[in-house]
Parts: structure tokens; C-alpha cells; sequence
């Protein structure tokens, strides 16, 4: 992180005051409950009072969970306790106003209720005295307790802070207020606040973001749609009309049809004059507010300590723009020393011309992993090893490790001590090759054509091809199931959309959509020009990924199977925004492979060279570099090298390694430990 701790919540704190005065109220309770800084009591007794209940229960659950004490457990009972009877007693009131209408036409007196109990139920003194208990248990909380209370600022001291560090002439300054809430909806979307950017972006009307709009049609949250894009005064209501009449008749639509939608209703956007300047995100430098921030704080602290509070802001680093800054910043030169505050307030001539990082350096070294006794690793025994292995895959719980030999065959590895049955794969305990006692090998029936070989697991199910049929196996006794597909075209990719449906590629460039259970085929896809390298299929998105051998990336709805995007690179699904690239130093090259470890907190790419490198994935900077020699003993007298790996399903520092020998290695890091220590930023002042 580019701020300390202490500077960060200092910033946080700021920006709330900031959008308490500009009165983005929605936005304001949002950063609270979504950066858990502030507790504001008195908006949650509000919600409390107006009987919103989901409201209430969204916000406190942003700091606090029933489990997390008996306070927290008792504070939502209560809530829910109170809509519950609320709820009820509405219902009573609903039926009575049954029996008075049924009475009118009754001679029956007995079909009445009682006179006091008609009428609109009085729920203020019952919600007062719940506000009250609620009050007690808050300032009880553990959780709740130091988040109470936010310091005290004077008027504006954010937007203040800000007009020192960018000196702007007068007639500027709406100009620089709107640069500052870009730069805070870019810091908001870092810190992954994701809520409170996109009710910003409605309260300031400053960016009218598609992407999200568009997210929102596709997955038909039709009334999130319809508010988001009443924020925004498009100037003619009768267009705002019919765009709104539209989408409510897309309820029923597939996703394909909602994205022909999304299309037209983004031309009609496009075209609106009083969109044209909030369609297009500045182009912002990296973290700008916590580094301008982080700048003006280096500066700060030498002058507090001097305990001379009579200090100049002649010196303070200054931007000729707070957006736009595209070449590296320049400072101006003080050979290390600040100068001797003056009078307070003061202004000079001399200012930065823009944010330099500070002299400040941190001392970092890259882990470097060369001798055994620097890491845990283990071989896995193997009685046949003059048959390389070509394939290698975790089990989904992580409790075995399969393999593929390049005669097609399985091999399949587990832990034991003794008589116990680890259910993990561990580095410290030696493994076992798996034989079953049926005595069977599980063997695939290898195609004509030369063809790389894929396989796929399922509960105790397991699907693979070597260029022929696809074969299902129990792994757990290595019994073939069945055959299915043709040999021609040969299978090149299978990957499973449920328990039922798989996805399955050919070297014919198409893509069958296959049911288990009926043995049919749902859908045909066709799209690449070169057989099918990769299948992928997000749950999350709907969507099914391809690449294929013309170099190309497609996207499949699974609403429709019709193709979305078709492109080149590392994109972010399902719009495929390209992320970021990292270009490996020449002696490194080729890459043989490269994967995510399970919590995507790393990529391990190994080179031909014999290392593995091991980089931190949010900034693709490199933590620690594990050389073949650290559990390759061959390594000295022959050149071996990873020719694939495989991540631990639950445990993110483990991974087992192909060598180009045929031999398979567990490594893991010394024990509790991690693969060297994440690198400092440029920031940060890494040296």
C-alpha cells in the first residue's frame, strides 16, 4: 500500500467529510459501510425510525456480523424481531379492513374486531425505545465500539487541502472540483468500493459509466438500470420514456437480446448532448490521490517535527493538473535539506512542478531459492519413469495429485503415514503411487494424428482423449466407463458447464455443447479459424471462453450460445479489457508455462532457464525466484526445466512441478511461510 495505515484512515476520513458537504449523502453512508471507518449512529437511527429495515440491516452488516459476538447477534435479532411484528401487525390491519367491509353486509355483530385494535398501527414509540436498546448494544459492541466517534474538521478542509496542492485561478475551480471527483471515484474503484463509485458517479454526474450500465441490462436488474440512468439529466424526457419503456419489455428476454438492447440504447446515449463530455474517463495515472496524498504528507512531517508551527507552504509539492499526467514528475531541487519554515501561510514562488517521489528509500532483495534446504520439496515416486509425464492436475479437494503419462496412461499419487490416509497433499510426507485392487490401468485409446492430450475431473468422474475418443474413468477404481464422441473430428479441449453439460473443442476449429445424460449434442458453435486450444466456463458471468489456434479469444453467452467478443491478449471477462502485461528479461525466455495460484494472489511462470518465478498478480512484480537446484537433484549434471504446474486447489504457496525429465515435485515454502516478501511499490521508494 502506497499509505501508511494512520495516513490512509486520515484520507478516508476526508473524503467523507468531502461528500458530507457536498451533500452526495448516498455515497457518503456507502464509503462508511464499505470502508468500516466510521459507524454514523445517527443515520442508522434514521433508518431505524423510517422502518427500513433492509436498509438498516445492510448497513450495520458492513461492520459486523451475528456471529461475531453476542452484541452483534443481539443487534440483529432486534431488527429483525421489529420488522417482523411490524410485518404482522400490518397484516392484522389488512384482514380487519376485510371484516369491516364483510360487517356492512352482515346483521352479525360478532364479525368485528374490537374498535382499538382498527386503524393505522403507531409504530414511532415502539421504534424510539428499539433505537434506544439499539444505542446500548452499539456503544457495547467490540466491533462498533472505536468507530463511533470521526475527528472533527474545519469547513471544506479536504477541498481546502486540495486547492494548495493545485493552484488554480478562480475561474477554474469547477473544473478542478470535477478532475477531484474523478480522482476520487478512480481511488474508490482501486480500494474496490465498488458501491459507493458507482453512487458517486449518479450524486456527481460527472462520469456516466457504460460498462456498468451495460452489466446492468444483461443481467436484467431492470431497476437499477432505470435509476442509474435517471441520475443523469439527459434533457428530454419523452427520449428518457421510451428508453425506459423498452427495457421494462426486456424482462422476459434472453441475454442475447439484451445485449442488441444494450446496442441501441447506447447509440440513443451516445448521441445525447448532454451526455458528450461524461462518457470518457481521464486518463489518470495509477493510485494519483494516495501518492499526491503520500507526497504532501512526506513533506508535512519534517515540518511537525521541528515543533515550529509557524510553517510555510512555499515548498508543498504542487500539479499543474490533477488529472492527465502523462510524463514522469519533476520536482524542484532541495539536495535533500527542506527549508526553514517561515511565516504561516506564507506563499513563495518556488513550488514543485509536480509530485516527486520522496528520498526515502526501502531496502528490498528478491528471494532467491537455490539449495534444498531453502524450501520443502518432494519427488513423487514413480516405477515407470522412462514414461515422461505430459499432464498433471490437482484434485478438486487437493487430496490427490493425477497424472498423464505420454503413453496415455494414469498415474495417480497419495499421502499416507502408517495406516492414515492424508486427505491433503503435503511436501513434508512422503507419497505413494495409487494402485487400485481391481489391478486395472486407466488407458486411453490414442487417435491417428499426432494431438496434445487434455483431460477433465468430475467428482469421481474423470474425461480425457489423446487424439481419439473421449473416455470416462472412475478414478477411484481406474474402470472405464464409457466412449463417446467421433474420432474425427479429433477432441482437442473439454471442459464441464454443470454436472450435466460439457463444453468440447475440436481440431476442426468447432465447439460442441454436450449433454452427459441424454448423450446429445445441445449446440454447435462456430467462430475460430484453427482447432481449439482452450475451454473456460465462468458461473459467475454466464459466459464460456475460448482460444484456438488463429490466435484468437471468444466469448459465448451460454443464454443463447451466441459469440460476444473475439480478440487478442489477456482480457478481463466478459468484456475483455485488457489488464496488464509483463515482459520477462531476454535470458528468461521462452516461457513454458504459467498459472494462478487458488486465491489469484499469484502467477508462477516457469522458464526454460530451470526457474520458476513467482509474482505478486495485482502488480506483476516479481517476489521470489525458485532456481531448478533447489529440488531438482539431477539438475547440476543434466539441463532439466518445469515444463508445466500445477496450484494446490485450497493451499496458495503449494504447487507441483513437471520437469522435462518426466519427473513430478512437490514444492512448498519453509513452514508458515510464504515465497519471499512482496516487493515495495515505486511509491514506496523501493530501492
Amino acid at each position: 500500500m502506497i499509505l501508511d495505515k494512520a495516513t490512509y484512515r486520515k484520507l478516508i476520513i476526508l473524503l467523507l467529510h468531502f461528500l458530507d458537504e457536498e451533500n452526495y449523502k448516498e455515497s457518503l453512508h456507502s464509503l462508511e459501510r464499505e470502508s468500516k471507518i466510521f459507524f454514523n449512529m445517527n443515520y442508522f437511527g434514521e433508518l431505524v425510525m423510517n422502518g427500513e429495515w433492509e436498509k438498516a440491516e445492510k448497513y450495520l452488516s458492513g461492520f459486523t456480523k451475528p456471529e461475531e459476538n453476542n452484541c452483534s447477534r443481539e443487534l440483529f435479532f432486534q431488527l429483525r424481531k421489529q420488522k417482523f411484528v411490524e410485518e404482522a401487525l400490518r397484516d392484522v390491519n389488512a384482514f380487519q379492513e376485510v371484516q369491516d367491509q364483510s360487517a356492512q353486509l352482515s346483521p352479525l355483530d360478532d364479525t368485528r374486531v374490537n374498535g382499538e385494535t382498527c386503524g393505522v398501527v403507531n409504530t414511532a414509540p415502539a421504534r424510539a425505545k428499539l433505537l434506544e436498546n439499539l444505542k446500548t448494544l452499539v456503544e457495547q459492541d467490540p466491533e462498533l465500539l472505536e468507530k463511533l466517534g470521526i475527528p472533527g474538521l474545519c469547513k471544506s478542509a479536504f477541498w481546502k487541502l486540495i486547492k494548495l496542492i493545485c493552484p488554480t485561478p478562480q475561474r477554474k475551480l469547477r473544473k478542478l472540483k470535477e478532475e477531484l471527483v474523478f480522482l476520487i471515484i478512480q481511488f474508490l474503484d482501486e480500494e474496490k468500493f465498488h458501491e459507493t463509485v458507482h453512487e458517486l458517479e449518479q450524486e456527481s454526474k460527472v462520469f456516466f459509466n457504460m460498462d456498468y450500465f451495460w452489466k446492468l441490462l444483461i443481467n436484467g436488474e431492470w431497476d437499477k438500470a432505470e435509476k442509474y440512468l435517471s441520475a443523469f439529466n439527459l434533457g428530454d424526457d419523452e427520449c428518457l420514456a421510451r428508453i425506459f419503456s423498452v427495457m421494462k419489455c426486456q424482462t422476459r428476454f434472453e441475454a442475447l437480446d439484451r445485449a442488441n438492447l444494450f446496442q441501441s440504447v447506447k447509440m440513443v446515449l451516445e448521441k445525447n448532448p448532454f451526455l458528450q463530455n461524461k462518457l470518457k474517463f481521464p486518463d489518470v495515472g495509477k493510485a494519483r490521490l494516495m501518492t499526491i496524498i503520500k507526497q504532501t504528507m512526506d513533506w508535512w512531517v519534517p515540518y511537525c517535527a521541528n515543533a515550529n508551527w509557524n510553517i510555510s507552504f512555499e515548498n508543498i509539492p504542487t500539479v499543474p493538473k490533477l488529472c492527465h499526467i502523462q510524463l514522469p514528475v519533476t520536482s524542484a531541487e532541495h539536495d535533500g535539506v527542506l527549508p526553514e519554515p517561515s511565516g504561516f501561510g506564507s506563499r513563495g514562488t518556488t513550488r514543485c512542478t509536480d509530485v516527486k517521489p520522496t528520498n526515502v528509500s526501502v531496502v528490498w532483495e528478491l528471494a532467491e531459492i537455490s539449495e534444498p534446504t531453502q524450501c520443502c520439496a518432494l519427488v513423487l515416486p514413480d516405477n515407470s519413469p522412462e514414461e515422461k509425464i505430459v499432464r498433471l492436475v490437482y484434485s478438486y479437494s487437493g487430496d490427490f495429485i493425477l497424472a498423464w503419462a505420454e503413453d496415455a496412461t494414469y498415474k495417480l499419487w497419495i499421502w499416507r503415514s502408517g495406516h492414515i490416509l492424508y486427505r491433503k497433499v503435503n511436501a513434508n510426507l512422503q507419497s505413494q503411487l495409487y494402485h487400485p485392487s481391481s489391478g486395472m490401468t486407466m488407458i486411453n485409446e490414442i487417435g491417428r494424428l499426432p494431438q496434445d492430450p487434455y483431460f477433465a475431473l468430475e467428482s469421481l468422474g474423470l474425461f480425457s482423449a489423446f487424439g481419439g475418443r473421449i473416455s470416462t474413468f472412475c478414478w477411484d477404481m481406474f474402470e472405464k466407463l464409457a466412449t463417446f464422441a467421433d474420432p474425427s473430428p479429433s477432441s482437442t479441449y473439454f471442459t464441464f458447464l454443470d454436472q450435466n453439460t460439457s463444453a468440447i473443442g475440436f481440431n476442426d476449429s468447432s465447439i460442441l455443447i454436450h449433454c452427459l445424460r441424454s448423450k446429445k449434442n445441445k449446440v454447435k458453435l462456430q467462430g475460430h479459424k484453427g482447432e481449439i486450444t482452450c475451454l473456460v466456463f465462468s458461473h459467475k458471468l454466464n459466459v464460456l471462453v475460448s482460444s484456438g489456434a488463429d490466435a484468437q479469444l471468444c466469448v459465448w453467452t451460454a443464454n443463447g450460445w451466441q459469440k460476444l467478443e473475439r480478440q487478442i491478449g489477456i482480457y478481463e471477462a466478459p468484456l475483455l479489457h485488457p489488464l496488464k502485461q509483463w515482459v520477462l528479461i531476454e535470458s528468461d525466455i521462452p516461457i513454458t508455462f504459467a498459472t494462478y495460484s487458488c486465491d489469484c494472489q499469484t502467477i508462477y511462470v516457469s522458464c526454460k532457464t530451470g526457474c520458476i518465478k513467482v509474482l505478486v498478480s495485482k502488480t506483476l512484480t516479481i517476489r521470489c525466484r525458485i532456481n531448478v537446484t533447489a529440488y531438482a537433484q539431477c539438475a547440476a549434471c543434466v539441463q532439466v526445466y518445469p515444463l508445466s504446474i500445477a496450484a494446490h486447489p485450497s493451499k496458495p504457496n503449494q504447487i507441483a512441478v513437471r520437469l522435462s525429465n518426466g519427473s513430478v515435485h512437490v514444492l512448498e515454502p519453509l513452514e508458515y511461510g510464504e515465497w519471499g516478501v512482496q516487493p515495495p511499490t515505486l511509491e514506496d521508494g523501493m530501492q
